[in-house]
């Protein structure tokens, strides 16, 4: 959770089309993907972005990328610029996307407009004239779910709220079978259910009319199976549930393990806690981590795995365009995993929780950074109520304010960004390279490795570090965290456990 959502995460190629017994063709589903727009060209339209309009009136809409020093990731939007009017839809589509269960957010802005205002997404969209959509409207201070069918537009359901026009909203739909999920800033407003378009199709952004919008952090994934109602967004992100908080035994070894990816003879010994993962947001998609811990001669030993069928360890690689005959850098995610310690405050396992102060020391691994030379990131997570330097603010409506401050320790990092390559080296290489940390932030060995299913993780570190931004540890002592997992996601879109106690055993 740090800055900003990234432009394209995967590549939005699309497999062969699959047949049926009829002979008819089924939409591929494309992997998941987010566009924030801040490495496209200024004034023009995105690529891979195509302009339509439904019902349109001879004056198509302008949508170009344009700087806004207010966009969550900085430095640009999506922009209608100049639009139709007398009721046509404005429309920008991500023609090679392809989704049918889906879990699609957008940030939206409302310009200006004196027949409508705002806008939000599309989806299952087969073309300009049949598509689902979900919009606000700071003019007619409501929030509905229509789809349009061969042209003509059907409201499936609507609710009175109160938006304005020049202040940003994030705008999420959850859609799996028939069921229609509709949220503004993590709360849930409308629920609908309609069977009309039934295949996977293209997802895209709307307004209508005279509506000039602002666009920014679209992001879209296939939805994963949701356990029952669950929490609205805004309920778990202000009072997420502990339940009952699970105890983890970390005792000691005689052998300690080579930190290297492999689990060894020595953690034979050491009990594993099954700990499931729901997303921060939400509160949906169960999934599970096994840990274990252990400790010899004032050092402790973590061992994570979990299932990760797609493994990521590149970040922001370089990527050959034969075109340009350059490297370009799209932004792309590496795996994670995080273990936060509890340093002061109120701990939550959740870094959206609105109202709630604590600082927290971070382990967080990244597969494609800190991993190749086998050291781990150690950070702090300083999360208040009030703005604080170098803090990213979250919003939740009328809700409150969340800033976010994810400060390094001290020290030389495990790894440096290269240079983008004169010369072709290569489809896709690596941008960072590895190089020896010193002071805290050489604190924590870390080692996974993937095969083929998922991830092992050993890490390690002193009880004291001699550090006064590490949390101390102390055999026959006890201390509150939380694990979390980022598979192919950046920031927020993250799984977190429940409240942990690790408990020292001397």
């Amino acid at each position: 959770m740090t800055r900003a959502l990234p432009i394209l995460i995967a590549a939005l190629a699309v497999t062969a089309l699959a047949q049926d017994k009829g002979g008819s063709q089924t939409p591929p589903q494309s992997p998941k993907a987010e566009w924030n727009f801040d490495k496209d060209e200024a004034g023009k339209t995105p690529g891979g972005w195509r302009v339509a309009e439904t019902k349109g009136a001879g004056k198509i809409g302008k949508w170009t990328v344009a700087s806004d020093e207010s966009a969550a990731s900085k430095p640009n939007v999506l922009k209608l610029e100049t639009q139709a009017e007398d009721g046509t839809f404005n429309l920008c589509i991500a023609e090679k996307s392809s989704f049918k269960d889906l879990d699609l957010r957008v940030r939206v802005r409302g310009n200006s407009g004196k027949e409508d205002q705002g806008g939000g997404p599309i989806w299952r969209c087969k073309d300009e004239n049949n598509y689902y959509i979900c919009r606000i409207n700071p003019l007619e201070n409501n929030f509905r779910v229509y789809k349009v069918e061969n042209g003509r537009r059907s409201q499936l359901k609507s609710e009175t709220l109160e938006t304005k026009t020049g202040q940003w909203y994030e705008v999420r739909v959850v859609m799996v079978g028939d069921k229609i999920e509709c949220y503004v800033d993590g709360k849930k407003y409308l629920e609908a259910t309609d069977e009309t378009f039934k295949d996977a199709g293209m997802v895209g952004l709307w307004t209508k009319a005279d509506a000039s919008s602002s666009f920014d952090n679209v992001v879209v994934q296939p939805a994963r199976e949701r356990d029952g109602a669950g929490k609205s967004d805004d309920e778990a992100a202000a009072a997420p549930s502990h339940g009952e908080m699970l105890t983890w035994l970390a005792e000691p070894t005689g052998t300690a393990p080579t930190i290297d990816g492999v689990m060894d003879a020595a953690w034979q010994s050491a009990r594993p806690l099954e700990v499931t993962l729901r997303e921060a947001i939400g509160g949906g998609a169960p999934r599970r981590v096994m840990l274990r811990a252990m400790h010899k001669d004032g050092m402790l030993y973590v061992l994570a795995q979990w299932d990760d069928p797609t493994r990521s360890d590149m970040r922001d690689p370089y990527v050959w365009n034969s075109e340009k005959r350059e490297y370009e850098r799209p932004t792309k995610p590496d795996d994670q995993f995080a273990l936060e310690f509890r340093l002061s405050g109120d701990f939550e396992l959740n870094m959206l929780a609105i109202g709630k102060e604590y600082v927290a020391d971070v382990w967080h691994w990244k597969a494609g950074r800190g991993n190749p030379n086998g050291w781990v990131d150690d950070k702090r997570h300083i999360i208040s109520a009030n703005p604080i330097e170098g803090a990213q603010e979250y919003t939740f409506g009328k809700h409150g304010k969340v800033y976010i401050a994810r400060p390094m320790d001290a020290g030389t990092p495990s790894y440096v960004a290269k240079p983008k390559p004169v010369e072709r080296a290569g489809d896709v290489i690596d941008s960072f390279q590895p190089q020896e940390p010193a002071g805290s932030l050489a604190d924590i060995r870390g080692k996974g490795v993937h095969d083929g299913r998922g991830w092992t993780l050993e890490m390690s570190r002193k009880f004291n570090t001699g550090h006064v931004d590490d949390a101390g540890l102390a055999a026959n002592a006890s201390i509150h965290c939380a694990v979390a997992i980022l598979d192919d996601e950046l920031y927020w879109n993250h799984s977190v456990s429940p409240l942990l106690r690790l408990e020292i055993k001397p």
